[in-house]
């Protein structure tokens, strides 16, 4: 499985697989962490959404690997099945 632990030890495939360095990658990191909890909230409190907060499925992997991935999916378009098999995603069949 690929984790943000694992690709950060590995700088030039990491440059590969994003675009950024490591630094780079983390203060793009930092900077969207603050924003998350507000756009959370409001993701939350939309008038369509049918479950109470907390409800449904969680996330699997933590803030920074949905980053990496996102990135990743940016960089190269792969499709959802490729994302699953390198972030160790289920598939709900």
């Amino acid at each position: 499985m690929l984790t943000y632990e694992k690709l950060s030890r590995k700088k030039r495939a990491f440059r590969s697989m994003t675009g950024l360095n490591i630094e780079e990658f983390d203060q793009v990191f930092a900077e969207s962490e603050c924003y998350h909890p507000e756009t959370e909230a409001e993701r939350l409190a939309r008038p369509d959404w049918q479950r109470a907060p907390g409800a449904g499925g969680q996330f699997q992997h933590d803030l920074r690997a949905r980053l990496l991935m996102t990135i990743i999916w940016l960089r190269f378009y792969p499709t959802l099945e490729v994302l699953g098999v390198l972030f160790d995603l289920d598939k709900q069949e």
